[in-house]
């Protein structure tokens, strides 16, 4: 990958106006000159780094036992007008903020050194062949330096970078990913062929954006450069690893990336009944939560991540709400679309509190269920506190101490392998 002035006009690691701190590739451990914000570059050849930018350090430093200590580890998606900007370019700094939590977020270097490319799967250059097994490898030597568990999360060629990272994962981490690309030989044909045109020159620089050319022999380019492109064949998730799978239903690209990517874990799928489940440390959930292959919106991707950091067992129970709209759209499944008025009518939750005694009760409608079961979560001041598991008990009572400003009651509704849930605002004011 030929270096020109022209690109490394496009990269300053000085704009973002934070410390930059450099490193070698082959240090045994990381040392102190990690305990602090900025960019850390961790240079494998000459000119050529893995750029971390780590944020909000201090709140790593500060939690301590028995407060587990978690890192954010964010993975750039698509980025969009690349040759305007200067790279390098990150992800997660504004999620970390907003969850008040540490992050360390990773640049994709072949990005970086290319203002012709604004994916590039982590998976390396000509420079760099082994881009996503230093990544993970330096995670590994950093979740032991700062004793925190790590959770990893990005979408779409973002997630295809999180999830290549698993494999290389020894210390406890978790995921988190949203319509994720598996394998590169099936993402658009353009954006491949750019890949191998700029990453790997030596080999490919005959190639033209506009050539004709299979999806096979896209696949055995990448092969040759040495490139993990398919996470659909022979992928396996550690056992240290938590991984959950955010898919959006209406993704055109659910049937070439998703449905193999899970199905290979174990995670069956019935494309005419969508239902979210778990297979082993495989957390699957199926949702309108965007726009076709977009991005969730920022509270999905934050409850979401809530739930992967707080959930200290193996629940199911992610309550996120999909995304509203009046706009018909053609499901890749023969499933049929829930309305909102339709899931309001199927059942009600509802809640009484009375001298420190929470009621809390889910009403069915009739000729609606088979054979429902009940289940409910506390949330005090938007943190859950207490959980009732499910049960044919359709009410609860929860003990409720102190002086909360905020309390809500979500109610969950599992029937026929299928799974409903609704949130509701406790009324304080009669207390």
């Amino acid at each position: 990958m030929k270096d020109t002035n022209d690109t490394i006009d496009l990269y300053d690691a000085f704009q973002w106006n934070v410390k930059v701190i450099d490193h070698q590739v082959d240090e045994v451990m990381p040392n102190s000159s990690w305990d602090q914000d900025g960019i850390h570059r961790i240079f494998v050849t000459d000119g050529n780094a893995v750029d971390l930018r780590l944020q909000n350090y201090g709140l790593l430093s500060e939690r301590s036992p028995p407060r587990e200590r978690v890192l954010l580890v964010g993975f750039i998606g698509n980025v969009e007008r690349r040759e305007e900007q200067n790279s390098p370019f990150f992800y997660g700094l504004d999620v970390a903020e907003r969850l008040q939590l540490p992050v360390l977020a990773v640049a994709d270097p072949t990005i970086s050194k290319s203002k012709e490319l604004g994916v590039a799967w982590y998976t390396g250059n000509e420079n760099m062949p082994k881009t996503t097994e230093i990544i993970g490898i330096w995670l590994n030597k950093l979740a032991r330096h700062y004793s925190a568990r790590l959770v990893l999360f990005g979408g779409s060629d973002g997630g295809f970078g999180a999830l290549s990272v698993l494999p290389y994962m020894t210390e406890s981490t978790s995921c988190l990913v949203w319509n994720p690309q598996t394998s590169i030989a099936k993402c658009e044909k353009k954006i491949v062929i750019s890949y191998l045109k700029n990453a790997f020159p030596s080999r490919n620089s005959e190639l033209n954006v506009n050539d004709e050319i299979s999806q096979e022999e896209l696949a055995a380019r990448l092969v040759c450069e040495g490139i993990y492109y398919d996470l659909q064949r022979s992928f396996q998730i550690p056992s240290v690893v938590k991984l959950l799978f955010l898919q959006n239903k209406t993704d055109r690209q659910f049937a070439s990336h998703a449905k193999p990517f899970l199905n290979n874990l174990g995670f069956t799928i019935d494309v005419d009944n969508l239902v979210d489940g778990q297979f082993n440390n495989l957390f699957v959930k199926f949702g309108v939560f965007g726009d076709e292959h977009n991005a969730p919106d920022k509270e999905i991707i934050e409850t979401s991540l809530k739930w992967l950091i707080d959930d200290p067992g193996t629940s199911t129970d992610l309550a996120i709400v999909e995304k509203q709209s009046n706009t018909p759209i053609d499901l890749p499944t023969s499933e049929k679309q829930t309305t909102w008025a339709a899931q309001e009518e199927r059942f009600e939750v509802t809640a009484t509190l009375e001298n420190s005694k929470l009621l809390a009760s889910i009403h069915v409608a009739p000729a609606v269920f088979i054979n429902p079961v009940f289940a409910f979560y506390l949330l005090i001041d938007g943190k859950r506190t207490s959980i009732k598991p499910y049960s044919s008990e359709n009410s609860t009572l929860f003990e409720i101490s102190g002086h909360p400003k905020k309390i809500e009651i979500a109610g969950y509704v599992l029937d026929n392998g299928k799974r409903e849930s609704k949130k509701i605002n406790v009324d304080l004011s009669a207390e």
